[in-house]
């Protein structure tokens, strides 16, 4: 399959699209673990798996470590450009979180990197239930979180010419970090072979938001 290679945009300053979202319904403490693993062993114990609900301590940490913001300069490619631990293309760091949690008890909503919590995003009850059935389809899992990835194809088409695989690699990145960062901190995870479209739309969120993959999460009884 021919794939367009992309290329950058002259003169653009990207303008991140807006993600609507609600109040703060989660708050999570910043203070995140201090985790000093062997990188060696954690990518030796890395495996695709599935287990029981995760505890919020687990998730927060989860998240926490996979995509706190490093620094942040106002010389990059497209205007801003960050560091985080996941590379991204120009540095623009243009995709987010939408967690959708299996067990109905716990809310979903859209990580807030910033504030290191969970907002609310509307009626999520048709999207909980659509990713419900894809993720017990993909990897038999009834338990866990979902971290529905959602690209802002604004900032990637406004940015590049043949964007589409950039997306694809930056979603696979943030995986990769995601499923290392889970095993060093003793959580079970799974990359999803979909994009979930139907889901985003589900969610309620604009056309300019697209599915660019996602990963399940979940964790063994201690």
């Amino acid at each position: 399959m021919h794939i367009e290679e992309p290329t950058p945009r002259q003169g653009v300053r990207r303008v991140p699209s807006i993600l609507p979202h609600g109040d703060l319904i989660t708050s999570w403490s910043r203070d995140a673990p201090d985790l000093r693993c062997d990188f060696w062993d954690v990518l030796g114990r890395r495996r695709s798996s599935v287990a029981g609900p995760v505890s919020q301590v687990g998730l927060a940490s989860l998240l926490r470590q996979s995509t706190k913001l490093r620094f942040r300069r106002d010389d990059g490619r497209f205007g801003t450009w960050e560091s985080r631990p996941s590379p991204s293309a120009g540095g623009m760091s243009a995709l987010r979180l939408l967690l959708l949690p299996l067990e109905p008890q716990w809310p979903g909503g859209l990580y807030d990197e910033d504030l290191h919590g969970l907002r609310s995003q509307g009626e999520l009850s048709e999207a909980r239930a659509l990713n419900g059935e894809s993720v017990q389809s993909l990897c038999g899992a009834t338990s866990g979180t979902t971290i529905q990835l959602l690209a802002d194809m604004g900032s990637y088409e406004g940015c590049y010419e043949n964007s589409a695989s950039l997306v694809s690699r930056d979603a696979g990145a943030l995986c990769a970090i995601v499923s290392l960062v889970a095993t060093a901190l003793s959580l079970c995870s799974v990359v999803l072979g979909r994009q979930g479209q139907g889901i985003i739309r589900a969610a309620g969120l604009p056309e300019v938001w697209q599915g660019a993959g996602a990963i399940h999460i979940s964790e063994l009884p201690r």
